[in-house]
């Protein structure tokens, strides 16, 4: 296991790859709430050290987009989330689902998962059918009473053979006997050209510009009041002074 570790690190290293794009839907659980749309940057990579071959299908958020704006997100990819890698041992004829083992997305159920496990799956399918597929695990931190059934419907639509520890199904493994029987998925969602994306970026930016000039002038407005307020207050005190010092006098 310390030899896949120190192989991961490869892959920050690498140079930048081919990247394409995706939207993918979220559907509103309430009905007077609006849609989401999520579009991600999917990268993938693979390399080769020793006998181990790696496959990694990452993703990031770029947008989130409303029905009446949009927000531009900047985070950098993570390295355990929205991320499918394949580790195959090619002495052993054997492959490894992670990242270790365990698999999450930042946003479950809008199709990202099955998207890049129906990527790493082709992948895998494509160059090593024949390989053993070891157990990976299923945690019960992830059995969460909205995610458990559709992480579980999530492998088993996949064609991994899942064997679970308890009657609850919340832990357990994933596993399959070979590749070429694992399931990929078409493409929930839709794929955009870098040109639209560009475009996405533009809109979103002039969105925030525009909600920084608004900011800008509330502030100012407001410095405005809480100075025409400290003026009021301090010629009120020097008038109500000199009204006491007049009453003194006479």
């Amino acid at each position: 296991m310390r030899d896949l570790k120190e192989v991961e690190k490869y892959f920050e290293k690498l140079p930048r790859p081919q990247i394409w794009f995706l939207c993918l839907q979220k559907h509103p659980s309430v009905l007077d709430s609006p849609e989401e749309h999520f579009v991600y940057e999917i990268q993938e990579r693979e390399i080769q050290h020793d006998h181990y071959r790696f496959y990694r299908a990452d993703a990031r958020l770029l947008f989130k987009r409303y029905q009446f704006g949009i927000t531009l997100n900047l985070k950098p990819f993570d390295h355990f989330k929205n991320a499918i890698q394949v580790v195959v041992d090619t002495k052993n004829s054997t492959a490894m689902f992670g990242p270790t083992s365990q698999i999450g997305m930042s946003e479950p159920g809008i199709g990202l998962g099955s998207t890049l496990m129906s990527q790493a799956i082709k992948w895998l399918r494509a160059k090593y059918p024949d390989v053993e597929i070891l157990a990976g695990t299923l945690s019960a931190a992830q059995a969460g009473e909205d995610n458990k059934d559709r992480r579980n419907k999530f492998y088993e639509t996949h064609g991994f053979d899942v064997e679970y520890n308890d009657p609850d199904h919340k832990s357990g493994t994933f596993k399959k006997r070979r590749a070429d029987e694992l399931n990929s998925k078409a493409i929930k969602g839709c794929k955009y050209k870098e040109d639209y994306i560009f475009k996405l970026y533009n809109d979103a930016y002039n969105i925030i510009n525009e909600n920084e000039r608004k900011i800008n002038f509330r502030d100012h407005v407001i410095n405005e009041q809480k100075f025409f307020l400290r003026i009021t207050s301090f010629s009120a005190i020097i008038l109500f002074s000199i009204i006491l010092i007049i009453i003194i006098i006479f």
